[in-house]
């Protein structure tokens, strides 16, 4: 008896663990947003030129910084996430970056091309029913928002800054970054690369 309990207890647990995993594929990742100066470079599967190349992202294209680096075949190698447009799904990746060849940089300002839906959480049906206006410069609090992106889908605010008035959104908010696209042009937000 007590054996079968313990199966029982470890097939509950074990489903469970699973479940959380698998609910979590997709919760928050906060850190850096950057985006690509190159004309074009490889994101490769690791971090090494010996590793397949998943993708080819192209200037202007938005990244996700995961906080990984790692030296190897004389680059440092940065990890991101990014929009992978011809299978519709967000990859994990490596990036180079060398002082002689520069592929990426952090954005020193975001600023919000159109209108955007503020949310309370990082899901569509929590519209606040209020907007952030286009051109208004985004912040969580001190720093521009590009320190703070959820799984390139939305960027977690604070603040913005709009006609010379600081406004305070009560807490953490949401808006879409529309990452998911292979065109920057199309992209929610606009990007300050001083």
């Amino acid at each position: 008896m007590n054996r079968c309990i313990r199966i029982i207890f470890v097939l509950s647990l074990t489903l469970l663990l699973l479940f959380t995993s698998a609910g979590n594929v997709f919760a928050s990742q906060d850190g850096l947003l950057s985006v690509i100066i190159a004309n074009a470079c490889n994101f490769r599967s690791g971090p090494g030129l010996s590793y397949p190349i998943l993708m080819t992202v192209y200037k202007g294209e938005a990244l996700a910084d995961t906080g990984q680096s790692i030296p190897a075949d004389g680059y440092t190698w940065f990890s991101f996430l990014g929009w992978k447009a011809t299978t519709s799904q967000v990859i994990a990746g490596w990036l180079a970056f060398s002082y002689i060849d520069q592929y990426f940089t952090y954005p020193t300002c975001v600023t919000s091309k159109y209108a955007l839906n503020l949310y309370s959480s990082e899901s569509d049906n929590s519209y606040l029913g209020s907007d952030v206006p286009a051109n208004a410069d985004l912040y969580d609090g001190i720093r521009p928002a590009l320190w703070l992106y959820s799984n390139l889908y939305y960027l977690k605010i604070t603040n913005y800054y709009y006609n010379g008035r600081f406004y305070d959104l009560g807490g953490t908010r949401y808006v879409h970054t529309n990452f998911r696209t292979s065109s920057p042009s199309n992209y929610y937000l606009q990007f300050t690369l001083d």
